[in-house]
């Protein structure tokens, strides 16, 4: 049945003259609603408003395969905030060629609302055969084919949480059987020894497989079938997934929202709020006004920033706004626990919370360190590095016992 199925899929490709192979996926966001409530509440929703889709996805598979049931929806951590997230995916028609498609769709929540952060739709592919890989880092691996084509994706989530595509390898048969096949990666044409190589370097790093539709393999999709994800949500009884006990209770959470600054202007950035504070780049970073800068709010004079920079690097840090010219946006004032705690073992100590990156140090199991917030699975805390103060973020898993 698969082989005849992907028969009839060659037929219409060729039919319709259509070539993707340099095309990089459907990444655009088709749910920008906001879903606000508790993220068992907020994700049943999404569900029940997305369970057609679903349902659609779950037959279309047992349609075509023997698999004895598909999971269709998972509840898994990818941030690891304690807060699963919400991967499904649905059916869609894709009318201009006639292909029925399947969709990834990943929502995450603070804990207080849910919004979705991933729509991944492939022009041509079903997303039968995939797998996808989470790595320490946070980069999301999505690997999948169908009949003529084989992708790989990496993602990587943004500063505002959105995975965007950090590299798109690409192998593609020729279709008339009579030369070599092609390769790209992010668009552009490569050999097959690099294609070879870039793909065992990322398999070498995916890190650990939170799902697989390979069904002929015996891989039927995420964690649970549209019923038992509804099910589960309403139990409360999602095995591997609850939130886990805060080692630093009564933090609150911190959340960055994009910023308005007069272009043009350069500003200093500290990792406290005191131009003595400890100083990344080597005592040089700045941001200038004009590019994305997130806001988290103020410190008395000093605006608590996240800022990207061309190499990749996200950092966080304290800008002096009696030296901004023109309109800006400040923010709250920022209401901060001081919570004393030491390290259980030893962590890493790093400004850029979204990619890691840019440490500022590593510090020592022992380390006394104050505990001001939580980030995304992160905690926010102020130590000493070098004599001078410091804030940035640590793993949560780091930190024992309040003092």
């Amino acid at each position: 049945m698969r082989k005849q199925y992907c028969c009839l899929l060659l037929i219409l490709f060729l039919l319709a003259g259509r070539t993707c192979a340099c095309a990089d996926p459907d990444l655009t966001l088709r749910d920008t609603a906001s879903y606000p409530g508790p993220w068992a509440e907020a994700y049943s929703r999404i569900l029940a408003e997305r369970a057609e889709g679903i349902r659609a996805y779950q037959d279309y598979v047992a349609g075509i395969t023997s698999a004895p049931a598909c999971r269709a929806v998972g509840l898994t951590d990818l941030t690891s905030d304690g807060i699963p997230e919400l991967l499904f995916l649905e059916l869609e028609h894709e009318t201009e060629y006639g292909f029925d498609v399947g969709c990834l769709r990943i929502y995450t929540s603070d804990g207080e609302g849910a919004r979705c952060v991933l729509s991944l739709r492939p022009e041509i592919d079903d997303l039968l055969y995939s797998g996808y890989y989470l790595a320490e880092n946070g980069v999301l691996t999505v690997r999948f084919s169908d009949c003529e084509m084989g992708w790989i994706l990496q993602l990587r989530p943004d500063m505002k949480g959105y995975y965007t595509a950090e590299t798109t390898l690409v192998e593609q048969e020729d279709f008339s059987g009579e030369g070599p096949d092609y390769y790209y990666v992010n668009g552009g044409k490569i050999s097959a020894k690099k294609y070879r190589s870039l793909e065992a370097e990322i398999r070498a790093g995916q890190g650990t497989e939170i799902g697989s539709l390979q069904v002929d393999d015996g891989g039927y999709g995420f964690t649970h079938t549209l019923a038992e994800a509804q099910e589960a949500l309403s139990s409360g009884e999602i095995p591997g997934a609850e939130q886990p006990a805060r080692t630093v209770s009564g933090l609150p959470r911190l959340s960055f929202f994009t910023g308005s600054f007069t272009a043009g202007q350069r500003f200093d950035v500290y990792s406290a709020p005191s131009a003595r504070s400890w100083r990344g780049a080597n005592g040089k970073a700045a941001i200038t006004s004009g590019s994305e800068i997130l806001v988290a709010g103020t410190e008395g004079d000093w605006i608590l920033i996240l800022y990207e920079l061309d190499s990749g690097v996200a950092r966080a840090g304290y800008i002096d706004s009696r030296k901004i010219k023109g309109e800006y946006t400040a923010g709250v004032e920022l209401s901060f626990s001081r919570t004393q705690a030491s390290l259980a073992e030893a962590a890493v100590f790093t400004d850029d919370p979204v990619r890691q990156k840019s440490t500022i140090g590593r510090l020592k199991k022992g380390t006394k360190v104050t505990c001001l917030a939580e980030y995304r699975g992160w905690i926010y805390v102020e130590a000493k590095v070098s004599g001078k103060t410091a804030r940035g973020f640590i793993p949560a898993s780091s930190i024992g016992p309040a003092e």
